[in-house]
C-alpha cells in the first residue's frame, strides 16, 4: 500500500416544478393536502452539521508488516486530513465493486458532494495507489432512493465536485467502486476525503472522532487475531444456543437476537425498547437480508429492489458476558429477559 519510509506528521426535485403541467386549482389543492412546511421537513432538512450514524465499508486495509502504524477504515474519509485515507482490501483485485455506507442520524439536504480521490498525501503515493474512475452514488431516504454513475478525474490532487441540479435528501449514501485507474505500484484504490455542500458551505460532520476510535481499534485487533480464531471466540457466546440474546447497559433496555445455524449467521433481530417512543422500527422495504461474519465484523447484506447495501457493524468481544457493537456494550442476557 505505502512505503516504510514514509512518517506521518498529523494524525426530490420541487413541487412548484409541476406547475406547468397541472391547473391552477390543482395546485391549490395539492398545496392545501401537503403545507409548505411540511414539505420543508423532507424536501429540506438541511441543518448546520451532520450527526454521523455510522460509515461503513465492504473491506478496509490494514498493513501488519508496519506493526499496526497503518491502518487504512472508512472513518478515515471524513476527518478532513489527507495524511490519512480508505483503501480497499479486495484480495488479488483492485476493488471494482467495493462500497462505502455513510449512515446519517437523520435526513440530510445538500446540493453538492465533494471527494478527495485516491492517496493525495505526496511522495507520488497517489500514483504509486489506484485512483477511482467511475462510481455509482446511490441516495436512499425512508423507500426512496436513486441512484447515477458519475466519472471523477485523475491527477487531482485536491476537492472535485459532483453538482446536482436539485437539492439531494438522504438518510444513506452509498458509493460503489466502478472502475479505477490503476496504479504503478500497489493494487489498491484509496479515497482520501469526502464532504456534503449545501449552496457552497461545507457542512461539518459531528461523531467523527468516536467512530475513529471505535474503527482504528477495531483496525488493530484485526491485525492481532485471526478470522478464525475470532469466530471461535464469538459463536462461544452462544454457549451451545442456536439464539444469542443481548441487551445495551449503558442507554436503553433494547438489544438484538442473533440467530445461527453451526457454521453462519442466519439473522439478526433488533428488540426495540419496550413502550417508548423512539423504538426503533422494522426497515420493511429492505429484502434479502444475509449476514457475514469476518474479522471482528459483522457485514449486513441488504437490497431494495436492485439496489445492494452493506453495512458493518464492528464486534469486540467480552467473552465473559457480552460484546460491544460498534463502540456500544451489550450483556448477554436469558432469552425470558427479552420481551419479543
Amino acid at each position: 500500500m505505502i512505503d516504510h519510509e514514509l512518517r506521518k506528521t498529523r494524525s426530490a426535485p420541487s413541487p412548484f416544478g409541476m406547475a406547468k403541467r397541472f391547473p391552477y386549482w390543482a395546485m391549490v389543492l395539492f398545496l392545501f393536502c401537503f403545507p409548505l412546511n411540511a414539505q420543508d421537513n423532507w424536501f429540506m432538512a438541511q441543518t448546520d452539521s451532520i450527526d454521523i450514524q455510522w460509515i461503513s465499508a465492504s473491506s478496509e486495509l490494514v498493513e501488519a508488516q508496519y506493526a499496526g502504524n497503518y491502518i487504512y477504515p472508512p472513518v478515515n474519509m471524513l476527518d478532513g486530513d489527507f495524511s490519512t485515507t480508505w483503501s480497499e482490501a479486495e484480495e488479488g483485485g483492485s476493488g471494482i465493486g467495493e462500497t462505502i455506507t455513510l449512515q446519517f442520524r437523520g435526513p440530510v439536504s445538500f446540493d453538492e458532494i465533494q471527494l478527495v480521490n485516491g492517496f493525495a498525501y505526496g511522495n507520488d503515493y497517489y500514483h504509486k495507489n489506484n485512483r477511482v474512475a467511475r462510481i455509482t452514488l446511490t441516495q436512499i431516504a425512508g423507500e426512496h432512493y436513486q441512484n447515477k454513475q458519475y466519472t471523477l478525474q485523475d491527477d487531482m490532487e485536491d476537492w472535485q465536485s459532483i453538482n446536482f441540479q436539485y437539492t439531494q435528501t438522504a438518510e444513506t449514501v452509498i458509493i460503489q467502486i466502478d472502475e479505477v485507474y490503476g496504479g504503478y505500484k500497489y493494487d489498491d484504490t484509496c479515497i482520501n476525503d469526502i464532504q456534503f455542500l449545501y449552496q457552497g458551505q461545507v457542512i461539518p460532520f459531528n461523531n467523527v472522532e468516536e467512530i475513529k476510535e471505535i474503527q482504528q481499534e477495531s483496525s488493530r485487533m484485526m491485525l492481532e487475531s485471526s478470522k478464525e480464531e475470532f469466530q471461535e471466540a464469538f459463536f462461544a457466546l452462544f454457549q451451545g444456543s442456536d439464539s444469542l440474546y443481548l441487551r445495551a447497559v449503558d442507554y436503553d433496555n433494547s438489544g438484538y437476537r442473533i440467530d445461527r445455524d453451526p457454521l453462519n449467521l442466519v439473522e439478526i433481530q433488533f428488540i426495540p425498547r419496550q413502550n417508548s417512543q423512539y423504538a426503533l422500527k422494522e426497515n420493511n422495504y429492505y429484502s434479502d437480508q444475509w449476514f457475514e461474519l469476518q474479522n471482528f465484523k459483522i457485514i449486513e447484506h441488504s437490497s431494495i429492489d436492485y439496489i445492494e447495501t452493506q453495512r458493518t457493524m464492528i464486534i469486540k468481544l467480552d467473552v465473559s458476558s457480552g460484546i460491544y457493537i460498534n463502540g456500544e456494550y451489550y450483556q448477554r442476557i436469558d432469552q425470558r429477559e427479552i420481551v419479543d
